[in-house]
């Protein structure tokens, strides 16, 4: 696996999770690039 291969399998992991969180909990959920770029979470 190269590490593009690994990085979009991680993108696409955080999208369902987000996708099922956000079903359950009536929010909308998405990827905050920046926060983890600035070091939040």
């Amino acid at each position: 696996m190269n590490g593009r291969f690994s990085r979009s399998k991680g993108q696409r992991g955080e999208r369902e999770l987000f996708a099922i969180l956000s079903a359950r909990l009536g929010v909308d959920i998405k990827r905050g690039l920046s926060a983890s770029r600035e070091g939040g979470g």
